[in-house]
C-alpha cells in the first residue's frame, strides 16, 4: 500500500539525486539557500465501496533560491518541469504520471504543487467477537 510517507521520500530521493538540497519540513530558518521543501498531504478520500477508496494527495514543493530572484526560480521550475512531469513516478508498487503542474512564484520563493491520484484498498479493522458457540435453528 502507498502511503503520504513512501511519496514524500521518493519526491525528496529524487530531488537529492538531481543536486538540490532538501533540509527537514520542520526546518523554518537557518537553513543554507538554495534549500527545496517537500510537503505531501492526502487532499481528497472518495469511498468506492466497503473494500476501496480513490485517494488524491497533494505534493507542495517549495524552492527558495540563493539570490532571491525571480530569474532563479524561473530557471528553476523548468528543472522541476522536467524532473517531474515528464517521467514516470515510480512508487512503491505504482507508476504514476503528472498530468497538471501548477507553479507559482511569490515573494521570491517557487512554489510547485501536483496531485497523485490512486486506489487502494482500506484497512479493515479485525477487532471482531469470536463466536464459540454456532446455533443454528431450520425447520
Amino acid at each position: 500500500m502507498t502511503t503520504e510517507q513512501d511519496i514524500k521520500k521518493y519526491i525528496v530521493n529524487r530531488l537529492k539525486a538531481a543536486k538540490y538540497t532538501v533540509p527537514a519540513s520542520e526546518t523554518k530558518e537557518g537553513f543554507n539557500k538554495p534549500a527545496v521543501f517537500v510537503t505531501v498531504y492526502p487532499s481528497s478520500i472518495t469511498r468506492i465501496n466497503t473494500d476501496l477508496e480513490q485517494v488524491t494527495d497533494s505534493v507542495e514543493i517549495r524552492y527558495y533560491p540563493r539570490n532571491k530572484t525571480n530569474e532563479e526560480c524561473a530557471l528553476t521550475a523548468q528543472k522541476m518541469r522536467k524532473l517531474f512531469m515528464y517521467s514516470t513516478l515510480d512508487i512503491s508498487d505504482r507508476h504514476f504520471t503528472i498530468e497538471t503542474m501548477d507553479l507559482e512564484i511569490e515573494d521570491r520563493v517557487l512554489y510547485v504543487f501536483f496531485d497523485l491520484e490512486y486506489t487502494h484498498a482500506i484497512e479493515q479493522d479485525d477487532d471482531y467477537d469470536i463466536a464459540e458457540i454456532l446455533e443454528m435453528e431450520g425447520a
